[in-house]
């Protein structure tokens, strides 16, 4: 059974999914699908970092991320909302050995439009004055760079493709694409009806794999799961850009909250994960490292703390780039292994593969089509950076270096010496492991005073959970026990994500409902380290249709404002009046069988599990 026609179908939802349907749109085709097997950016692009920066040693990438940011910096023009691009500016740092290969590489950016300059450790220092910068040599600045939030622009591409006339399917899960011989004939979707179309363009992250394979086209991606830390400086920093330190092999960048984003930029040894399951947290190993990084790093921060973390999935090909290729199935493109980059190009990446569609090639020649093709792999013929930088896949940490900033900050009680924490959680989990450390050793507090150079005093108050432990204090206190920094996290929580949206604001969106009449208001979703969640008000009227026959991942609880209406579950119907409530598993075949008395209107909460990259 055929559920409907277009001329493009877009399997996925996120960033590059909906950037190329906005991208075709504004070119003038418009009879588009895009089947999201959950909701708008609840995949890889609900976990992105969001950073925005040129600094790419593949000029064509340099250049994507050029043209990239003319969107972000004029997206209430573009695409008519805020993106929530914050223009801090982007520094990054090298070491003696990648000297020659930073400039090399900062000649070609110019070459091809970026905005880029080399600048001195003075300059660096007025940037971030917390950071020792005595181990790097040389640095780069983009002005025009920063971060933005990848879950609002994919929003704001997905509703200004819809002005246009794009459908935009959400819970909706293709499992199959359909050929005839040689050529692509639409897709097939969880439910068993089909999309007929002549362009299929997958763009579903890792969860392109398997249905490429399906096809005979083979896609080497490997899933990676990647693990991000959020850290509470323990003041304000005041403005600061992002930082890409590739010593350390870190990257951070503040949050509009006041915290510290820390990634990692050391993927010489890769983590496979399932993307339907996987920990959505950073475990003891990553944090302890994240620990030593930071206190190495920015020994200004002399109060710091773990906020948070999380964790997602890149979708990672052997030369870290993407593949943004046309396929031996004709009318068959893939945007898939975008390695965590895909934030930052996502506007080019909708061009291009625009142009594909269109015009069967690129129309920027310094974007050329062949750099992204997929038989590259096989032919062995990689994209690559011609300026590498020395020990990018290696960890740089020096532990002789952080034995040294002990010394030269003195006791760690001067570092914590400020009362009333704002993260009491944390604070009364270290206490608790301290204190319990404390006695299953055997030690009194003058003796852990004495093997960790830290007064009793201090002492007591850590216990107490009166004091904020700096990173250097939790790593004494961590060598003194001969435990990981992270053991003493034990039994904290993390922080907690609220959406606040007043009477009348929430966002209309377009659901697979809509298409039968149903409109949803968007009341709020929270996507952070844990499970995600969206809660919509939705409305039934006289042009709305029974339609019992919604899918979804997840549970989902129907709470009924007004009107009257039988709601199907399955093989079961419950009618429903104002004050009812009904919960539900949403892989069920659900949806209203008989609208009895109009308007109706009810509260939809979705839960759905772990999602989880594009990282940037």
């Amino acid at each position: 059974m055929s559920a409907a026609t277009a001329d493009v179908v877009i399997i996925g939802g996120g960033l590059e999914g909906t950037a190329t349907a906005w991208a075709l749109a504004r070119r003038g085709v418009t009879n588009i699908v895009v089947a999201e097997r959950s909701t708008v950016g609840a995949g890889g692009t609900g976990k992105s970092s969001g950073v925005v920066r040129c600094h790419y040693g593949v000029s064509s990438l340099a250049k994507m991320a050029s043209k990239a940011l003319e969107v972000f910096e004029n997206a209430e023009e573009i695409l008519g909302t805020d993106v929530g691009f914050h223009q801090t500016g982007y520094v990054v740092g090298v070491g003696e050995s990648n000297v020659d290969a930073l400039r090399a590489s900062l000649e070609d950016q110019r070459k091809v439009g970026v905005d880029t300059q080399e600048i001195s450790l003075a300059d660096v220092a007025e940037l971030w004055p917390v950071a020792d910068l005595d181990d790097f040599a040389a640095f780069a600045w983009e002005p025009r760079g920063g971060y933005g939030d990848a879950y609002q622009t994919a929003q704001a591409f997905a509703a200004a493709a819809r002005r246009d006339g794009v459908r935009i399917l959400q819970g909706t899960r293709v499992t199959e694409i359909l050929t005839a011989g040689d050529r692509v004939t639409g897709v097939r979707l969880a439910d068993g009806t089909t999309i007929s179309a002549p362009t299929v363009i997958v763009a579903a992250g890792p969860w392109s794999v398997a249905l490429l394979e399906a096809r005979g086209i083979e896609v080497p991606i490997t899933v990676h799961r990647e693990q991000v830390v959020l850290v509470d400086p323990g003041t304000k920093l005041g403005p600061v850009p992002v930082f890409s330190d590739l010593v350390s092999l870190q990257y951070v960048r503040p949050e509009a909250s006041g915290e510290i984003l820390f990634g990692n930029s050391d993927l010489a040894t890769l983590h496979p994960a399932d993307p339907d399951s996987y920990v959505n947290r950073a475990d003891a190993d990553f944090l302890e490292v994240a620990v030593d990084k930071m206190a190495h790093r920015f020994p200004g921060l002399t109060l710091a703390s773990i906020a948070s973390s999380y964790a997602g999935c890149y979708d990672v090909t052997p030369d870290f780039n993407p593949v943004i290729s046309r396929t031996p199935v004709a009318g068959l493109i893939a945007a898939v292994g975008f390695s965590g980059h895909g934030f930052k190009i996502s506007p080019s990446v909708g061009q291009l593969i625009a142009d594909l569609v269109i015009d069967g090639k690129s129309s920027d020649s310094d974007i050329p089509e062949s750099g992204f093709r997929l038989s590259r792999f096989a032919e062995g013929k990689l994209l690559r950076s011609p300026h590498p930088y020395d020990g990018a896949g290696e960890m740089r940490l020096c532990p002789v270096r952080l034995m040294a900033d002990r010394a030269e900050h003195g006791p760690a009680e001067r570092e914590v010496d400020e009362p009333a924490p704002r993260h009491g959680r944390l604070e009364r989990a270290i206490a608790e492991q301290v204190r319990r450390l404390r006695h299953d050793r055997g030690l009194t507090l003058a003796e852990l005073a004495t093997r960790t150079g830290i007064s009793v005093p201090m002492l007591s108050k850590i216990e107490n959970a009166s004091i904020s432990c700096s990173l250097t204090t939790l790593e004494r206190l961590a060598d003194s026990f001969d435990i990981p920094v992270t053991s003493l996290f034990r039994g904290a929580d993390t922080q907690r994500e609220a959406v606040y949206t007043q009477a009348g604001a929430g966002a209309r969106i377009v659901a697979r409902g809509t298409r039968v009449g149903h409109d949803y208001t968007l009341l709020g979703a929270l996507r952070g380290p844990h499970k995600r969640m969206e809660a919509h008000i939705v409305t039934l009227t006289e042009r709305s249709e029974e339609f019992p026959l919604f899918q979804h991942p997840g549970t989902e609880l129907l709470y009924m404002l007004e009107g009257e209406m039988v709601y199907g579950h399955g093989d079961a119907s419950y009618r429903m009046t104002p004050g009812d409530a009904l919960q539900l598993d949403g892989e069920g075949t659900h949806g209203p069988r008989e609208l009895v008395a109009l308007p109706i209107r009810f509260l939809s909460v979705v839960a759905y599990g772990e999602v989880g990259p594009d990282f940037s």
